[in-house]
């Protein structure tokens, strides 16, 4: 899942990229607004989703061959932790414009590649929020060697 995300969210980036290349930059606040978070929603995605933060240890995770035991933090997120909620978020936010930008721009043009970008822009927050979910089952926990 996390494979899938991180390959859609480059290619998101590069689509939107290509798209503002060939048919200019959009003129509306709210496209604007939209243009940035089809830019930056996927980088911020992709930092979260690559981020390999030491001694955040996962179940069945192996350290020097010994087995990890893993506790709740207490009242604390980690800086990983907050950065995958923030994505999330901005995953969510991300999805709401796009859909409100299909409905508000029918009839869609007729052009090649039309439907590839829409289910591009479509599928990628999705594939995104679930793969930063199941990252983030591990996290905010530490790392206690058994023993």
């Amino acid at each position: 899942m996390k494979s899938a995300a991180v390959v859609f969210n480059v290619v998101l980036v590069a689509f939107t990229c290509l798209v503002m290349l060939t048919d200019g930059p959009p003129t509306g606040a709210v496209y604007i607004a939209l243009t940035f978070a089809l830019v930056l929603v996927p980088i911020l995605s992709l930092t979260a989703l690559l981020r390999r933060s030491g001694g955040d240890g996962h179940p069945g995770t192996r350290v020097n061959g010994e087995a990890l035991i893993v506790e709740q933090k207490e009242g604390r997120l980690s800086p990983g932790s907050g950065m995958r909620t923030a994505a999330i978020l901005c995953n969510i936010v991300m999805f709401g414009l796009s859909c409100w930008a299909l409905v508000d721009r029918y009839p869609h043009p007729e052009e090649d590649g039309f439907v590839a970008y829409v289910l591009v822009v479509v599928v990628t927050p999705i594939l995104s929020v679930v793969a930063l979910l199941r990252s983030g089952s591990g996290a905010g926990r530490r790392a206690v060697r058994a023993g």
